[in-house]
């Protein structure tokens, strides 16, 4: 299972953004929101995904980009009982 948060972290490193920052490209309450989410405090919302990989590609970090996609799919990918890993638990 991939560490979505820490990827989450790098991608905002990679584009020079505080959290602060990151949180006002998404459009999100504030930086502590983008802390929680790259701390594993609370899932990363779907639309906050598509953003990030919209502002990498613009960045032209493409390979980020690319990482984010297989990284999303591995996470989405059944497990053994059928399950998702995202339905594990509440976040």
């Amino acid at each position: 299972m991939p560490d979505l948060p820490a990827l989450f972290r790098s991608c905002r490193h990679a584009l020079g953004l505080s959290a602060q920052g990151m949180a006002a490209a998404l459009r999100v309450a504030d930086g502590r929101t983008v802390r929680r989410w790259e701390r594993g405090d609370r899932d990363i919302p779907g639309p906050a995904w598509v953003a990030l990989r919209f502002l990498l590609r613009q960045q032209h970090q493409t390979r980020l980009a690319e990482e984010v996609d297989s990284a999303l799919a591995r996470a989405d990918s059944p497990r053994a009982d059928g399950s998702s890993p995202r339905e594990a638990g509440p976040h």
